[in-house]
């Protein structure tokens, strides 16, 4: 990190001078940053109409409609944007030779006693926990690829199905 020059600082202090607030223009980009924040673990506060809207903690979360951020970004109201890019593992290990695929009679037997998908949380689990969105696109992409699965499996027992009426069929016309 490079050091800062407090020198062209507008700064406040507290009373016993523990805390310090920063408004100035400089820093590593041949100054031309602006940069405002406290010297200490403070946390910086945005309000408007005596409320906070944007709290900035020591530990660098920042909470929109929040003054208690438990993630590098929390938000209390509505997001919308324009793209959303989520890092998360992917699905595909469900080709792999060694993935366990659950029979149909096993998937149709938990969704009676569950009420959902194996692998999926149940309603009541996202409305208590809330939901991660990467890593449910990565349960349904699992989903998809096993139904996926489920398709080519029954295509090949359609077709095996299919070959002996249609030999039949051709003995027949002859």
């Amino acid at each position: 990190q490079t050091a800062v020059d407090y020198s062209n600082a507008f700064c406040l202090e507290n009373a016993t001078g523990t805390v310090r607030f920063n408004a100035f223009l400089g820093g590593p980009d041949n100054g031309n940053t602006v940069s405002l924040g406290t010297t200490g673990n403070m946390p910086i506060a945005l309000y408007t109409n005596n409320a906070n809207r944007v709290f900035i903690l020591g530990n660098g979360n920042v909470g929109i409609g929040t003054d208690n951020p438990t993630y590098k970004l929390s938000v209390n109201g509505n997001v919308r944007s324009k793209e959303v890019v989520v890092e998360s593992i992917w699905a595909d290990y469900v080709f792999d030779k060694n993935y366990k695929l659950k029979s149909l009679n096993e998937v149709e037997q938990f969704i009676e006693e569950h009420n959902h998908l194996p692998g999926i949380p149940s309603a009541k689990e996202i409305q208590q926990y809330g939901l991660n969105v990467g890593e449910l696109q990565t349960k349904m992409m699992e989903k998809i690829e096993e139904l996926t699965l489920y398709i080519i499996d029954l295509k090949k027992q359609i077709d095996s199905i299919q070959q002996p009426v249609c030999t039949s069929k051709n003995k027949n016309h002859e």
